[in-house]
């Protein structure tokens, strides 16, 4: 996640958003239901108990639950309100509430799933930790309210942030400024904007046709086609496909780049007018979500079937699968799940959330477990 949040103190304002229209489409077309199921057992914030035959006709909620084996991996969901976390083991559907995971109101994830930088609960420190397996440490990095926060992890853990006129790196136990330029009161400021490709965090180049090492300026992808102007987000999938974001004319696009830098996928519409917050990239480069400080968008670049308020639910954060083939919405309501296909919502799970990632299976923790539901 790669997503993948909005502020720490973001749910707050979203709450009034919640009823935002659906929209699933290829090009405009009505949402998709949904439906309950128990939640997980945790101490987290969830949703009342509702009779089915309360629940409204298209509510997300009237979708199922995914039977075991169903879906695969690991789920790590962090909770509306006290960002509490949760580990969802998706081949078996128990979870469980390890130590081994910090509280985290944002999240960001590498490339190749390795490191998640988040933020806790009532902190305006950034943590760097492995996926699921460790509490992680202080980066020294400061998350401030600059909307939307930029953050970046690397594979090897190294992260980078913005505060809208600095960009810093911690690596190693060190912070270094990269880059300093004056604030800026646009919307989507360019200098802001970060991405990794395995173990370096990078940037676009002057020339728009690489993507270099922040610190060392060492090229890193070479572009077989120059990046348009306002580059607002850059994300790698596990498989090398680079996404780059940009709003040239205001409204958020996207070219994907596979591994060799040939252009996979040319540039098309993925979001919505606002700040750009982060870009995800599911494995093989054919589906991306972007997040703002609107909700997120997810977007099929092969058909150009959007999802970005399944059942009228703001979507606050999206992870895709480790194989690519489905994604996950983390929303007020509960989670839900969709092909990347046809992206239409097929599965819930009655656990509100704000931050979501998706790992593979032998990422799960080994602590004991309860069914989910």
């Amino acid at each position: 996640m790669t997503r993948s949040t909005l502020l720490v103190l973001g749910v707050v304002g979203v709450v009034a958003l919640a009823g935002v229209a659906s929209a699933l489409d290829g090009g405009g077309g009505a949402g998709a239901p949904g439906v309950a199921a128990a939640p997980p057992t945790t101490t987290a914030a969830a949703a009342p108990a509702t009779a089915a035959d309360a629940i409204p006709i298209g509510d997300i909620r009237r979708l199922p639950k995914p039977t075991p084996g169903e879906l695969h991996g690991a789920l790590a969901v962090w909770s509306t309100g006290e960002c509490l976390p949760v580990a969802m083991d998706l081949d078996r559907l128990v979870s469980t509430t390890a130590g081994t995971m910090r509280s985290g109101c944002a999240v960001w994830t590498s490339p190749g799933d390795r490191w998640i930088a988040l933020v806790p609960l009532h902190a305006q420190q950034v943590y760097a930790a492995r996926a699921i397996a460790d509490r992680g440490r202080d980066t020294g990095l400061r998350y401030t309210q600059f909307d939307p926060p930029t953050v970046t992890v690397a594979d090897d853990g190294s992260t980078a942030s913005c505060d809208g006129a600095h960009v810093r790196l911690a690596h190693a136990g060190r912070v270094t400024t990269v880059r300093t330029f004056p604030t800026s009161n646009a919307a989507n400021d360019e200098r802001c904007t970060t991405g990794a490709i395995g173990a370096s965090v990078v940037r676009l180049s002057e020339d728009r046709r690489r993507l270099v090492d922040v610190v060392s300026g060492r090229t890193v992808r070479r572009l077989a086609r120059r990046a348009p102007a306002t580059v607002v987000a850059i994300a790698t999938s596990s498989d090398g496909y680079v996404a780059v974001a940009d709003a040239a004319d205001g409204l958020p696009s996207a070219t994907v780049y596979a591994p060799s830098g040939q252009v996979a996928f040319t540039s098309r519409r993925i979001g919505h007018a606002g700040a750009v917050g982060e870009l995800t990239i599911a494995k093989g480069g054919a589906a991306v979500a972007l997040g703002t400080a609107n909700g997120w968008t997810i977007t099929n670049l092969r058909n150009g079937r959007t999802l970005n308020s399944p059942g009228g639910s703001l979507v606050l954060d999206v992870a895709f699968s480790p194989d690519g083939s489905t994604m996950a919405a983390a929303t007020l309501t509960g989670i839900v799940f969709a092909r990347v296909a046809d992206l239409t919502p097929r599965w819930f799970i009655d656990f509100p959330s704000q931050a979501i990632g998706w790992f593979p299976a032998k990422l799960f923790p080994g602590t004991r477990t309860a069914p989910i539901g």
